[in-house]
């Protein structure tokens, strides 16, 4: 059995260890420190593949506990936490190699989120943000457009709007234009414009200074925001090209006031959309053999497909796109004991090529069609408020009306995951 990925939680107050135990569940390998000192001791007898730690705290504060880390065990990444939001620690905290940082209070799933995402860069050297030898595939048709897009947008210096459903891959299309310009030597910094505050937003432009920074979910930003985000642009004080992305019809979100004309057509200098992967399937067994490359298995195993599970892989939908391929095939590696990654080692929702398998209604009674009808509806109903929040479970919770927990057992129930309808 894999083992768990083991992060450490570093902060004086007690309730946090609290809530990270909570949060890591049986997902992750938790282990904890109340200061830098008894961190960096931990560290040097233990294997850890993310830190959190807190900024402000007595005796080495988080920021000299980074450094000490980046130099020390350069391949861990690390997260900091601070209720003050300074912006100039913001800066530095990115600029030393912060993989993210957190505003207390903070959404209990933005904090998965960001541990998830420090997990997946886990050891991978190259600009923040940008997964090290990740390439678009592009064996679609569809998708060879969009890489020709991608290196007209790097040979200028344009700002660039990226439109897509979650998970198509607008953070690497965005990574990409950064890779193949004049820019390439200088930082790639991706920022989530949800819960962004105005503090939030300086630290980001000054820690992509002569990089690019790449404006996740922007049609999510207040206006207020939008009117500095704006101002920011136009006075070009810091040196940084900036690439906008969002799973929204920017031009739908114009017309319906939420996003400001002006700040719009200065973002949308270049148009790149990203399509879903059911409308370029020429590019599913590609990405899976991809990702089976580099899922973690015994060293000496090399893993491959049988034909039944490509044709299932094939055949399947993807509402959640790439990145629900990704979880998909990792989930099925984890599960493959041989050399083979059987059908039977999917998910369930993709041998039923995600839909409820097809019964004779006659064979039924008036009340099993009601709570088959009902079971319909309600797997439906999930999936389309999941995209809607971008798999963020307590805003899904929120809007059905419902607790926290049911929404994790709706989850089980019907095979889905939240991740797979995150923002990629």
């Amino acid at each position: 059995m894999m083992a768990k990925p083991r992060v450490l939680v570093v902060d004086d107050k007690l309730n946090f260890h609290a809530l990270f135990r909570r949060l890591a569940g049986t997902e992750l390998d938790l282990l904890t420190a109340a200061n830098g000192e008894e961190a960096l001791r931990l560290l040097a007898r233990e294997s850890v593949d993310v830190v959190v730690c807190d900024v402000k705290m007595p005796g080495m504060d988080g920021l000299a506990v980074l450094k000490q880390i980046k130099t020390l065990y350069p391949d861990v990444e690390v997260i900091l936490m601070t209720a003050f939001a300074a912006v100039p620690d913001a800066v530095e905290a990115l600029r030393a190699g912060a993989h993210h940082y957190l505003t207390k209070p903070f959404d209990p799933d933005d904090a998965m989120d960001a541990i998830r995402g420090a997990l997946s860069r886990r050891g991978k050297a190259g600009n923040r943000g940008v997964p090290k030898g990740r390439k678009i595939v592009a064996a679609s048709p569809a998708m060879r457009a969009v890489v020709d897009v991608v290196a007209q947008a790097a040979a200028s210096r344009a700002n660039v709007l990226i439109t897509g459903e979650a998970g198509t891959g607008k953070k690497l299309v965005a990574a990409e234009i950064h890779a193949r310009s004049a820019r390439a030597p200088g930082p790639f910094v991706a920022l989530d414009c949800d819960a962004l505050t105005e503090e939030d937003l300086r630290a980001p432009f000054e820690a992509a200074r002569a990089g690019t920074l790449l404006l996740a979910n922007v049609t999510e930003l207040s206006l207020p925001l939008q009117a500095k985000l704006l101002n920011a642009l136009q006075r070009a004080t810091v040196d940084v090209r900036v690439v906008a992305a969002t799973t929204n019809d920017a031009a739908t979100a114009v017309a319906d006031g939420r996003l400001r004309q002006d700040l719009f057509y200065l973002l949308h200098v270049v148009a790149i959309h990203v399509p879903p992967l059911r409308e370029r399937r020429e590019d599913i067994v590609p990405l899976a053999n991809e990702f089976l490359a580099a899922a973690p298995i015994d060293e000496g195993r090399v893993l491959r497909f049988s034909e039944d599970a490509l044709t299932a892989l094939n055949q399947y939908s993807w509402p959640g796109n790439v990145r629900q391929l990704e979880n998909a095939v990792s989930r099925a590696a984890a599960l493959t004991r041989g050399n083979e990654v059987l059908r039977t080692a999917l998910p369930e929702e993709i041998l039923e090529d995600g839909e409820p398998p097809e019964v004779d209604l006659a064979t039924l009674t008036y009340r099993e069609v009601l709570a088959l009808s009902r079971d319909r509806m309600t797997r439906e109903y999930l999936i389309a408020v999941l995209k809607a929040v971008k798999g963020n479970v307590t805003q899904a919770a929120e809007r059905a009306g419902v607790e926290r927990e049911s929404v994790h057992r709706l989850l089980k129930r019907y095979g889905l995951r939240a991740d797979d309808y995150r923002e990629r």
